[in-house]
């Protein structure tokens, strides 16, 4: 009997203890704003002219470019056009759940325009041989528009640019391909070749 009395006793004692006090759950700690990327497929432009910028973020509440020139979202990846007047170096700034701000920068060089295209200049308006009468010598002829020099090749004579027709006689042995080189003020470049046979 006194053995049956401990064993409820101790079935009571063992009912009456509190179930352990369970660990508070941790929070989650607040993250880190991550800038991803930033970048141009190169780090110039000409004058007037929109580059594309590419950027990207990770666990960001709010994202801003500096000098502003559009809005941004909360992307990992996203690209904008700017349009820098003058070399400026553009900065995304993202601030993360911790309230702390992350910065990355890029520079970008602002150029003079490229001049036009040689290809389009137009300054040889012709350039031909001339055959004269038997036992006269072939005549080489020119006319050109807009040209500040002239060159030709291979050099029989000098030449100067003409905005009228313009001949001279030459002497060759052999078949000669000539080659005439025009040049205007601002750097475009024309060409035009004939051959001359004897």
């Amino acid at each position: 009997m006194p053995s049956l009395l401990i064993v409820v006793l101790l079935l009571l004692a063992a009912c009456s203890q509190e179930p352990p006090a369970q660990e508070p759950a941790k929070q989650a700690k607040p993250k880190h704003a991550k800038i991803l990327q930033l970048s141009a497929a190169n780090n110039q432009v000409q004058r007037g002219q929109s580059l594309t910028l590419c950027y990207g973020v990770e666990d960001a509440t709010s994202v801003r470019l500096e000098p502003p020139e559009e809005e941004l979202g909360l992307s990992r990846s996203r690209c904008i056009a700017v349009s820098p007047k003058r070399n400026t170096t553009y900065s995304v700034i993202a601030k993360g759940e911790d309230g702390q701000e992350v910065r990355q920068s890029f520079s970008v060089a602002v150029v003079a325009a490229v001049p036009a295209s040689s290809a389009s200049a137009t300054l040889i308006r012709s350039f031909n041989v001339m055959t004269g009468r038997p036992g006269q010598p072939l005549q080489l002829c020119y006319h050109t528009k807009g040209a500040i020099s002239l060159h030709l090749t291979p050099s029989v004579k000098s030449v100067e640019p003409s905005e009228t027709p313009r001949c001279f006689p030459i002497s060759i042995t052999t078949k000669t391909t000539f080659l005439l080189t025009a040049t205007d003020a601002a750097g475009n470049v024309d060409r035009m070749q004939v051959i001359a046979t004897p």
